[in-house]
Parts: C-alpha cells; sequence; structure tokens
C-alpha cells in the first residue's frame, strides 16, 4: 500500500506558480511603465514580497510518501519536481515501531513515530502530512498499528 500526497501538492505548487509569475510580471509593469511610482508604492511593495514569499515557499514544500508492505515501512520525503529516485527518510522493519501519534493541525496532520533503536534507546521523529484525506489517514494508522511493537 502507498499513501502520497503528490497530486494535491502538484496542485497547490501550479497554482502558486501561477499567481507567482502573475506578481512578478506585475512587479516589473509597475517598474517599467508606470510613470508616477510614488502612487504605485503599495502595489510595487505588495507584488514584491507576495514574489518573494510564494518563490520561497514553492522551494520548501515537500511530498509525502507512505509506503507499507507488512513486514516494513517506509517514508519519503521529496519534492514534487524530483525526477530520480528519492532515498528513503525512513525505512523500518516490523517491531521497531514503539509508538506513533497523529495529530490534526490546521492545515493537516502531524506523524510522530517513537523508533526503538538496537541499543535500547529510542528515537522520535515527527512528518508533517499536508493534503492526505480523512480515508488516508485511517489507513495509515491501521497500518502503523500493525507494524507498532507489543
Amino acid at each position: 500500500m502507498i499513501l502520497n500526497n503528490k497530486k494535491v501538492i502538484n496542485v497547490y505548487i501550479w497554482t502558486l506558480t501561477t499567481a507567482v509569475i502573475g506578481s512578478f510580471l506585475l512587479f516589473l509593469f509597475i517598474i517599467f511603465f508606470t510613470f508616477n511610482v510614488q502612487k504605485e508604492w503599495v502595489m510595487l511593495w505588495l507584488s514584491g514580497v507576495f514574489t518573494c514569499l510564494g518563490s520561497f515557499i514553492l522551494f520548501r514544500i515537500r511530498c509525502f510518501q507512505y509506503e507499507y508492505f507488512k513486514e516494513f515501512m517506509t517514508i519519503r520525503i521529496f519534492h514534487p519536481w524530483e525526477k530520480e529516485l528519492i532515498p528513503p527518510s525512513v525505512e523500518l522493519p516490523k517491531g521497531y515501531i514503539k509508538d506513533y501519534l497523529i495529530q490534526k493541525k490546521k492545515w493537516g496532520y502531524t506523524l510522530r513515530i517513537m523508533i526503538e533503536t538496537g541499543d535500547g534507546r529510542n528515537k522520535s521523529r515527527q512528518y508533517t502530512m499536508f493534503g492526505f484525506k480523512d480515508s488516508q489517514i485511517m489507513l495509515l494508522e491501521l497500518s502503523l498499528e500493525d507494524l507498532k511493537k507489543l
């Protein structure tokens, strides 16, 4: 079973890309074709800030992919524009997950996995999951419960 949010993230990326390009073109239009820049300073400032902020979000957004194959799980975090093979962020066999916690947040879900290492120490990994449906979260919980160490 593979769960990911790539389709939702792609919709957001293309929408944001269009908005950033439009904002950048507005920025250029105000600079080159407006003779009285003093009246247009608010639009100039807003379009510049939106272009910078949108570009920052575009390059920081990541897809979350969860793979479950009865004996192990894999989590991959990647940017949707990456074309090469993405190495796993976490790959664990059955029995290494001590506990997990899925919390609903304002903009998505947060997954915290507590992992038991071989030397008795515990490690915790936290992932932000944006764009998942409730049915996908239920499948994720069921598979994590199956992988959880009893």
